[in-house]
């Protein structure tokens, strides 16, 4: 079995690239073995943030965390930015920019199913999305 959990597979960001994931992860598998991938969001489910900020204060460190996200075309972009203040210290910088794509439901299967799989997509019992169930199809 192979799991690909919380989304993670949206990293691959392209089509090209999801293909070249499932195929991997065939390559891995002995026929009748099992791969879950958990879908991430797709346009529809997409919230556009232009500006958020949070701030933190716990135990003498306040954190500040100031970001937006948006998209390109099939491409969701994260930018975060974060000033962490400890008691009487300088104040630190981070920041992280991240970049997920958008797959669609059917593209999504039928690179699953391309690849030798045979797929169903099930509610996920622990997040409101769902679930790619694949199973390598066994050589006849």
């Amino acid at each position: 079995m192979i799991t690909c959990l919380f989304g993670a597979i949206a990293y691959s960001k392209t089509s090209h690239n999801l293909e070249k994931a499932v195929n991997g992860f065939y390559t891995h598998l002995k026929p009748g073995s099992i791969l879950i991938i958990d879908r991430w969001y797709d346009k529809n489910q997409w919230i556009k943030q232009p500006l958020g900020i949070g701030v933190y204060e716990s135990n003498g460190m306040k954190i500040i965390r100031i970001g937006y996200n948006t998209f390109r075309r099939n491409i969701a972009i994260f930018e975060e930015h974060y000033f962490v203040a400890e008691d009487g210290k300088r104040i630190r910088h981070f920041s992280d920019r991240q970049q997920f794509g958008f797959f669609d439901v059917d593209k999504f299967i039928h690179i699953l199913n391309h690849a030798g799989f045979s797929t169903k997509i099930m509610k996920s019992a622990t997040t409101n999305n769902y679930r790619y169930v694949a199973t390598k199809l066994i050589n006849l």
